[in-house]
């Protein structure tokens, strides 16, 4: 027994090492240049990783205003975005001083965190040895590597290892009682969220449909509920976030993302050719070539497990993931437009093509089916085994020209670009999350020298004492009474207080600045950004719900305990 111990450990330590090394591979050329990808959103992201270090070294906690977006103004895009992959960065740069650096090495762990988890994923739904090349697979395939490389979308690619893990955990929870399987749900559901909202929204449908799929395929019905209570949990978990996303919309500009003609998802459907696809024409065409060999791939497999029903049909579930990937393709096209029409909230996905994430994921997991048989080498026929594996080396080739035609972006220009001066021509904020008050928000970021304090009416002299992301401290001389203009969006959250009592914010027109009336004498005028009632709310779900894990972690569901509810319920 000791020696099998052994085995499977030293198994599992060279496959650590050999994903480890895999990730390196994936990111090679940002680590031979020093730099990021040019890539569509890897400089906005690498400006909010900055932003978002500098409130956490500033005392707060939870982000939820950036400092210096849109001129100075500010931008509740904390309260929009998912934070996790930003603390991954402020963690690491505890120990880096350059930005550039921590943004790699967090590249280099979302890699390698995908890696692990569907390697877990498939040892422990499949078992057999040969967990190891899909999960590699999954590190390399093209859609992962355009992310990076292409798209720039960094909180995305942490969403891809978050992906397998839940599946892992689903599967845990419908097939045995253990606590732990629920705690594990909870968390990766939770992360998942805290990522990346949008892929957390798409895969939302995916678990949907695994629940109905479990339904009707296990004798176990009450294990659906055990796998909605952990969604649950993990929603509540993840409360403190997304509850402010869902009812604060109506104070930002959300309809920016569907009116944007480029996020247009009418114009975005793969298999389709207008004007949308020929100014993008350097990511669509590879991301056509890439779909058609990954169901090339697809049917190769779909056609291997045909020909070998004796061998595979026994394993767990194959044709949820078959399904799963051909509804994943279909919403890709314009076949599926009546589903983008019906569904409420797929319109602000934007990009059909996202679904490519979980065409990815189900292929992998269906090659984890095929390669943990025990008798591989029996499957037959042998020239289809040789398709599938002339298409899995033509689609790693993509993502090795993809590796290798990459161009980087070199820390020198990402510092400069990162220093205030030039934030506003080189960082496009997202104008989806400015306020609703901001009307006229070209002539805010065509403003050449953006006085933070200005006096509208009156006379005062005004000295800064503090000027952080969630706080201002301003020190005030006022002969008579004033108007003080605060170059600051205003944003349900900021509270005024005039030596320590509190004052009305009122806002201006057009700019959507906050304006305050300071009386006579000397003052010192304290701005604050804190939570509204629903952000105080939400963060109590938040940590009820890591309480209520906090319980099932000490008190595990024992087996008496789930035969008398048995009892009962058959009662």
């Amino acid at each position: 027994m000791n020696h099998k111990l052994l085995v499977f450990k030293k198994h599992n330590i060279v496959s650590l090492f050999i994903l480890a090394l895999t990730s390196f591979y994936c990111i090679l050329p940002l680590v031979i240049h020093t730099g990021l990808p040019y890539s569509h959103d890897i400089v906005f992201h690498i400006f909010q990783a900055e932003q978002f270090n500098q409130a956490l070294h500033n005392g707060f906690l939870y982000p939820q205003w950036i400092l210096d977006s849109n001129n100075g103004y500010g931008s509740p895009s904390f309260v929009f975005y998912s934070p996790l992959s930003y603390y991954v960065v402020s963690i690491i740069k505890m120990l880096t001083p350059s930005i550039t650096i921590a943004m790699i090495i967090a590249i280099w762990f979302s890699f390698f965190f995908s890696g692990i988890t569907m390697f877990i994923a498939i040892d422990n739904i499949f078992g057999g040895a040969r967990s190891l090349l899909p999960a590699i697979l999954y590190q390399i395939f093209p859609f992962h590597l355009w992310d990076l490389y292409l798209r720039g979308t960094f909180a995305e690619i942490f969403a891809f290892g978050w992906f397998p893990l839940i599946i892992f955990f689903v599967f845990k929870v419908t097939s045995s009682k253990n606590n732990n399987a629920i705690i594990g749900l909870s968390f990766s559901y939770a992360g998942l969220v805290l990522t990346h909202l949008v892929s957390s929204f798409i895969f939302s449908f995916v678990l949907g449909f695994y629940l109905i799929y479990n339904y009707f395929s296990s004798s176990d019905k009450k294990s659906i509920l055990r796998s909605l209570f952990s969604l649950i949990i993990g929603l509540g978990m993840s409360a403190l976030y997304f509850i402010p996303v869902i009812f604060e919309r109506k104070y930002v500009q959300i309809e920016r993302i569907i009116n944007c003609p480029i996020g247009n998802y009418k114009k975005n459907f793969l298999f389709i050719w207008d004007k949308t696809q020929i100014v993008l024409q350097s990511f669509y065409i590879p991301m056509h070539i890439g779909v058609v060999l990954e169901v090339m791939v697809f049917l190769s497999v779909v056609l291997l497990i045909r020909k070998n029903k004796q061998l595979l049909l026994n394993r767990p579930m194959l044709h949820f993931f078959t399904f799963l990937f051909l509804f994943a393709l279909l919403v890709t096209t314009p076949l599926s437009r009546p589903i983008w029409d019906l569904i409420p909230g797929f319109p602000f996905l934007q990009f059909p093509w996202r679904w490519v994430s979980i065409m990815e994921l189900s292929l992998c997991l269906l090659i984890g089916a095929i390669l943990s048989v025990k008798d591989f080498p029996s499957i037959r026929p042998t020239y289809l085994k040789r398709v599938f594996i002339y298409l899995l080396l033509t689609s790693s080739l993509i993502s090795f020209i993809t590796i290798s035609k990459s161009k980087i972006m070199p820390e020198g220009f990402i510092n400069k670009a990162l220093n205030p001066e030039n934030i506003r021509k080189v960082v496009d904020p997202p104008l989806e999350y400015t306020p609703v008050w901001a009307k006229n928000i070209d002539k805010i970021m065509s403003e050449v020298n953006n006085q933070k304090i200005s006096v509208i009416s009156g006379f005062a002299t005004t000295r800064i004492a503090e000027w952080k992301s969630e706080k201002r401290v301003i020190i005030i001389k006022a002969p008579t009474a004033v108007l003080l203009r605060i170059s600051t969006f205003y944003y349900p959250g900021w509270s005024a207080e005039i030596n320590g009592k509190r004052a009305e914010i009122s806002v201006e027109k057009d700019s959507g600045a906050m304006l305050i009336d300071i009386p006579e004498g000397s003052h010192v005028l304290e701005l604050k950004f804190i939570d509204t009632p629903l952000r105080y709310y939400s963060k109590l779900i938040s940590l009820s719900s890591c309480f209520v894990i906090f319980l099932l972690s000490l008190f595990p569901i024992r087996p008496k305990i789930h035969s008398f509810f048995k009892k009962i319920t058959h009662e």
